[in-house]
């Protein structure tokens, strides 16, 4: 739920920030990062442009973001609530300080003031959330190309093998032609010739493979 002009801060702001940010007053540090994530992704002007909603878009976004920025730093809070706490004190009570204190906004209102001219945690967020994806989308693509690389160098080798078989299976059939050729043309061929002719054309084939 957006902050509303009634949630009135009973330490001397517009706004309590507990209740900008919709949380208790003991909520850890985990409830808080929660819910000011929450809201800021609900109200950070990027979403807000282009809905005609009547929400005061950007200084909604900036009071979640100083709610957050007060309530997240442990030595900022503690200040808050000793404000809080000394406002409540009744007139003449035993308060705190006595009433003569400064409020936690006279102390952190220029610092409040610089978080306008700054870039909001949400954003900070928000910048290191697309760092990291990038990266991881970076990574991926790396993979991929990896992979694809792989992939054809397999297709290469396959392909290679197969053209080696051709030719191996051509070169037999030559040979396999001309001893035919050999054996019409030559019927006078003595066992002493086809023995030696055996062995060079064996000699001959695996010269062929050492090439090949």
């Amino acid at each position: 739920m957006a902050p509303s002009s009634e949630d009135k801060d009973d330490g001397g702001g517009p706004e309590c920030f507990y209740k900008v940010l919709g949380v208790d007053e003991n909520a850890t540090e985990s409830d808080i990062k929660s819910a000011y994530r929450k809201l800021a992704l609900k109200h950070h002007p990027d979403v807000k442009k282009g809905k005609d909603d009547g929400s005061s878009g950007g200084a909604d976004f900036l009071r979640i973001s100083q709610a957050y920025e007060t309530l997240s730093d442990s030595n900022k809070r503690s200040f808050y609530d000793f404000s809080r706490r000394q406002v409540r004190t009744p007139p003449g009570g035993a308060g705190p300080s006595g009433g003569g204190g400064s409020s936690f906004y006279d102390r952190y209102g220029e610092e409040f003031a610089r978080q306008q001219r700054r870039r909001s945690p949400f954003d900070e967020w928000k910048a290191k959330q697309d760092s990291w994806q990038s990266e991881y989308e970076r990574k991926q693509r790396a993979k991929a190309a990896w992979e694809a690389e792989k992939k054809e160098a397999k297709l290469n080798k396959v392909r290679a093998m197969k053209r080696r078989a051709r030719t191996e299976e051509a070169h037999k059939m030559r040979v396999g032609r001309t001893l035919k050729q050999f054996w019409q043309t030559s019927p006078r061929v003595t066992k002493y010739d086809f023995a030696f002719f055996s062995v060079m054309t064996g000699c001959f084939l695996v010269s062929m493979n050492a090439w090949t």
